[in-house]
């Protein structure tokens, strides 16, 4: 007997006992919504929170869409999921008072989901208690300690990063105020001009020595009895080329190392400015140099149970009595054709 014929005459057996699958049905959908109504109900509060990306000139705004970036979100699940914002929540809400011995990492699988919606930058909150207040209060703690724990993760890090500017203003303010001390750095413009100025009246005043050396000179070979006063002037002259020499050497070193400490000293004024603008911008982009938490929905308490879900319930157990039945159904058929078909042919 080929296939089509036997599902012809599948469909009158089946029609002649209908009440097979409807008594199934009936009695699974109303077990299933006896034990629902007996089962303890258990309430689930939800609260979102957006991350928003960082202020300001950051080159992650470029990549505030991208895959990598939403994927690297996640670790703010690990941040609201931390066993320790979860043990200070429990100790809060007392939420161990109905069993004291369970342990924490047990009651936080059961009770505490976080998760950062796929491809957004959604991160929901979800808590499910027997007490529907109590869940909506977990969920709003979670969220708002998770926002102020991100907050002042970014304040220690903004301090971070102005304490290390300051450290190096300091050290720039330290070299400038080195550089100014210095005694090369005394040596001023005028104080030079005033030493080449004496030492200008002193080489002029040297010609004139050497003029009058000269003439001495004549003068002692000549008639033999001036050599006493040729060698007085021969001793001064040497005496004031010795004072120029001495002076231009002076000038020379101070004008050198004044050149020198104006170099150094425009180059510390450089720095420092420098490091005080990098101070300057540092402050100015506290707050906007990480992503910010914020709850955009605070949840509401939950008035209807999340479980037991007596429709959700009824809908599945109906569907197994109704598939059980037409299985118990089929195999009669199928024993009553074969007890038929060995009838016919003994």
């Amino acid at each position: 007997m080929n296939r089509p014929w036997e599902v012809v005459q599948f469909v009158p057996y089946l029609r002649s006992r209908w009440r097979i699958p409807v008594i199934a049905c009936g009695i699974a959908v109303t077990l299933t919504l006896g034990v629902s109504m007996l089962l303890p109900k258990r309430y689930t509060a939800r609260v979102v929170i957006s991350i928003d990306p960082p202020d300001g000139n950051d080159v992650r705004m470029a990549t505030a869409v991208s895959p990598v970036y939403l994927e690297s979100l996640k670790g703010y699940e690990r941040l609201a999921a931390s066993d320790s914002l979860f043990a200070r929540a429990v100790d809060k809400l007392h939420l161990k008072k109905t069993n004291p011995f369970e342990p924490i990492e047990t009651l936080k699988r059961r009770v505490l989901h976080i998760s950062k919606i796929r491809e957004t930058r959604i991160l929901e909150i979800s808590a499910t208690l027997p007490d529907a207040g109590a869940a909506h209060a977990l969920a709003q703690y979670i969220a708002q300690e998770t926002v102020a724990m991100n907050q002042a993760e970014s304040a220690a890090t903004d301090r971070d990063r102005a304490g290390k500017v300051e450290r190096q203003l300091a050290e720039a303010r330290l070299r400038l105020n080195n550089v100014w001390n210095e005694p090369a750095a005394r040596w001023t413009t005028s104080a030079i001009d005033a030493l080449q100025s004496r030492n200008d009246v002193a080489v002029e005043l040297l010609g004139k020595l050497r003029l009058e050396l000269a003439d001495a000179k004549a003068d002692a070979a000549e008639y033999s009895n001036d050599s006493a006063r040729a060698e007085a002037l021969k001793a001064e002259t040497a005496q004031l080329e010795r004072e120029i020499a001495t002076n231009q050497a002076m000038i020379d070193s101070a004008s050198s190392r004044r050149e020198r400490a104006e170099a150094e000293r425009n180059v510390a004024q450089s720095e420092y400015a420098a490091v005080s603008n990098r101070l300057m911008d540092v402050q100015a982009a506290s707050g906007s140099t990480g992503e910010r938490l914020r709850i955009i929905d605070p949840g509401i308490v939950p008035q209807r149970p999340s479980y037991p879900n007596p429709v959700l319930n009824a809908a599945l157990a109906m569907t197994a009595a109704a598939t059980g039945s037409l299985i118990y159904v089929a195999l009669g058929f199928s024993y009553e054709k074969r007890r038929l078909h060995e009838a016919l042919f003994r």
